[in-house]
């Protein structure tokens, strides 16, 4: 701005002066004195040219001036928000200005970093689903292959019967928590009114999971502590929570191990249902990472434990839903511990059956 100004005065008040001497001079001239009359014209035509030459130095240099603070950098902004389609957007180095350009270069930047988070995200989250449905759906596929042939015994019929259904139930719990997460990302948390006893609640949800722990000859301990009081949580969104964190340990646990499941007064507000399994366990770095709907972990080692993050990111959501919290941490044994805190039910909360 100060060179704007500056080219537009500079040449405004240099012809001013070259009129000011002209007239000063004008006044005190004898027509007939040739001479003193060619001098005073070889002064306006140096003074003029003077004031020509500093006009075209500063125009010359505001063009130069705003061409590599101004045009230059929005030009490089310009082909830089072009590449960014193409995935090859890098931070420009134009947002550590203090100026307008540097605001438009952090907002832009921001911007394009958020969207690309988002575009990886949704890849991300789409490899996940895949990976979540592939092997309900497999199973479906293969049971009822098999049923199709006619020498199929009535008893074998029957158990192929229970893994279909029990692998829809799967299927139907994973987009009904899919779109849980969808509409409280959109309209916030969904209420959920009602009570629910853990101890019962347990023992249903390890009567419904007795064919998947019948794969990998599983068992399971239920220690349920006397005298805790219901929690402020619909019986059947509590089942889907314990259901997602048991489904979860049966998926790490080595064959033949035993899954904890047991419920307890966390503190003076809210009561805690635990899943604890033998597996490899959660390393500490990714203990809040695997609840996120994105997370992939890495395939080495203790480090791909809990594989995909889909199915525990549902079990957060329905848990926060409830005004509640979800953590992880090590086993007494070994293996994963998740703990379930759940407010108390107050005792105007209905029961919900």
């Amino acid at each position: 701005m100060v060179v704007l100004f500056a080219l537009v005065l500079v040449p405004i008040l240099g012809w001013t002066a070259v009129g000011g001497v002209f007239f000063s001079w004008s006044r005190g001239l004898d027509a007939t004195d040739l001479a003193r009359h060619a001098e005073m014209v070889a002064a306006l035509r140096n003074a003029l040219g003077l004031v020509l030459i500093v006009s075209f130095v500063a125009l010359g240099g505001a063009v130069l001036y705003l061409r590599r603070t101004v045009f230059d950098p929005l030009a490089e902004l310009a082909a830089r928000a072009r590449q960014a389609a193409a995935g090859g957007w890098s931070s420009p180095p134009e947002r550590d200005r203090s100026d307008e350009i540097g605001d438009v270069a952090r907002a832009l930047d921001d911007s394009v970093t958020a969207l690309q988070r988002r575009a990886e995200g949704a890849v991300g989250f789409a490899a996940n689903l895949s990976h979540e449905l592939r092997t309900p759906l497999a199973a479906i596929r293969g049971a009822a292959e098999l049923m199709a042939d006619d020498s199929l015994e009535p008893e074998d019929r029957r158990r192929f019967v229970t893994n279909v259904t029990m692998e829809s139930e799967r299927l139907e719990r994973l987009v009904r928590g899919l779109l849980d997460l969808v509409r409280a990302e959109r309209d916030g948390p969904v209420s959920d009114s009602g009570s629910v006893d853990l101890g019962e609640a347990l023992a249903e949800v390890v009567r419904r999971a007795q064919p998947l722990l019948a794969r990998k000859s599983l068992r399971v301990e239920v220690v349920a502590a006397q005298g805790v009081p219901p929690a402020a949580m619909g019986p059947e969104r509590f089942h889907r929570v314990i259901l997602g964190l048991l489904e979860n340990a049966i998926k790490f646990s080595p064959a033949g191990a035993t899954i904890s499941l047991a419920t307890a007064l966390a503190d003076e507000g809210h009561v805690r249902a635990t899943v604890a399994d033998q597996g490899p366990g959660v390393p500490t770095e990714l203990r809040e990472a695997v609840f996120d709907r994105h997370f992939s972990a890495p395939r080495e080692g203790a480090a791909a434990a809990r594989g995909t993050g889909l199915g525990l990111a549902i079990v957060k959501g329905l848990v926060e839903s409830a005004r509640g919290r979800v953590t992880v941490d090590d086993a007494p044994g070994g293996g994963a511990r998740f703990q379930v805190d759940l407010p108390i039910a107050s005792l105007s909360s209905p029961r919900v059956e």
